[in-house]
């Protein structure tokens, strides 16, 4: 038994598109140390981009879906209260390093909840490390900061109302 899945939702919320179109396909390469003969696959579940879903006989495929996708939704929103508030600290004369430190303290706390996920936290800290490291010169860093949170809090909407799935009729 093997499981893939793969998640659309991100690359739809960066770039506007990601999805799999009706009659386009979609390959994913197996790689087996044994020879194989034959493989039989199939989806067990499909989310829709109206929120709908197929769901083959994998309830808890459409559950771990739905579950990750929360999970990310809440660890967008709180580190984008965390980011704001950093931003917003006018006595700090590093506002992303504040941000940081509390970041990292979230995703280690994370790493012991089934509630928030530590990837996307993981994600948002890489992101603010590169900010850092490589500030842009046409905006200062708390208003880059301020910039990054409010895309952030969009994203939790997105992933939130992503998650609402429902059974197809």
């Amino acid at each position: 038994h093997f499981e893939h899945a793969t998640e659309f939702l991100g690359q739809i919320i960066s770039t506007g598109s990601g999805a799999i179109r009706p009659d386009n396909r979609y390959e994913v390469r197996l790689d087996f140390s044994d020879s194989v003969s034959s493989v039989d696959a199939k989806p067990d579940v499909v989310v829709y981009s109206d929120l709908s879903t197929d769901v083959n006989r994998n309830q808890d495929g459409l559950d771990r879906i739905v579950r990750e996708r929360r999970n990310a939704a809440l660890a967008a929103s709180k580190a984008a209260e965390i980011i704001n508030e950093a931003a917003a600290n006018s006595v700090t004369p590093d506002p992303c390093g504040m941000a940081l430190r509390q970041l990292r303290l979230l995703a280690d706390k994370a790493k012991n909840s089934p509630d928030i996920s530590g990837i996307e936290l993981q994600t948002i800290i890489a992101d603010l490390e590169n900010q850092a490291a490589f500030p842009r010169k046409d905006v200062s860093p708390r208003d880059a900061l301020r910039a990054y949170a409010s895309d952030k809090t969009k994203d939790a909407e997105i992933k939130s109302a992503h998650s609402l799935v429902r059974k197809a009729q």
